[in-house]
């Protein structure tokens, strides 16, 4: 609980995006979302297709997560909300 109440995070999941959150995304944030958005992917597919290292896709999927902009599906795979 710690970590979303320090982001003020959590609460209800997202049933439509702001649309200031995703203004306020980084750039590379931006990437992951829109790809994540065209189609679920696996991490793998999406490190290849974001085209950026696998220790920074990880980090903004764990952002995206905690914003609430994502959820995990199965194994490794993620879709937007």
């Amino acid at each position: 609980d710690d970590i979303f109440e320090y982001y003020k995070l959590g609460g209800e999941p997202i049933k439509s995006v702001d649309e200031s959150l995703l203004i306020s995304l980084k750039q590379d944030e931006k990437i992951v979302y829109e790809l994540l958005k065209k189609s679920s992917l696996a991490t793998d597919q999406l490190i290849l297709e974001a085209k950026l290292s696998a220790q920074h896709v990880n980090e903004i999927l764990s952002v995206l997560e905690l914003k609430g902009l994502i959820t995990m599906m199965g194994c490794y795979a993620f879709i937007t909300r």
